[in-house]
């Protein structure tokens, strides 16, 4: 069953900020190491704001994301990986870790992602990610265009698609 994404409330702002979003939760440790380590490496993106949305409703999140140009995805043994998807949707360059489940929809298209714990990688993923943020190029338009395929397959019309056909399924045995 999809989990529908609401591009009602999850969509972007009229301007991005060079700040990245992330929600620390799952890995807190983590995300500060991440965050010591970006700015220690590439002391030339150090302008870049680092927002963790900590015990935020889903409205501030997704206000946030809508501003954030680039968004860390520090999931793990998730499910399904709903963040990055809502990320997506606001308009973030994603990067970081599918937590295993976002592996159903990640691909290089569609987010910079890193191998679960490499932290090396998720450092490099991530200046890229900030690099493509950066751009007006095409490269930032096909990635857009690769988010929104792949939020196709999680929109509130597929999500209500899929309950019908269920419901159809079991009242049919």
């Amino acid at each position: 069953m999809p989990y529908g994404i609401d591009t009602g409330v999850f969509k972007p702002a009229q301007t991005k900020r060079e700040a990245i979003a992330y929600l620390p939760r799952k890995r807190p440790i983590e995300a500060n190491y991440l965050r010591d380590s970006f700015r220690y490496a590439f002391p030339d993106l150090r302008e870049w704001d680092w927002w963790p949305l900590v015990n935020e409703s889903e409205a501030n999140v997704a206000a946030a994301m809508g501003e954030a140009g680039v968004f860390l995805s520090l999931g793990r043994l998730e499910s399904l990986g709903l963040t990055p998807l809502e990320a997506m949707a606001c308009g973030c360059i994603v990067a970081g870790f599918t937590g295993i489940g976002g592996q159903e929809y990640a691909s290089p298209a569609n987010g910079f992602w890193a191998a679960e714990d490499d932290f090396p990688s998720c450092i490099k993923q991530l200046r890229a990610a900030v690099e493509l943020a950066q751009s007006n190029a095409l490269p930032r338009v096909a990635y857009h265009e690769a988010c929104w395929a792949t939020l196709a397959n999680y929109s509130q019309a597929a999500f209500v698609d899929a309950v019908k056909r269920t419901w159809e399924a079991i009242v049919k045995h």
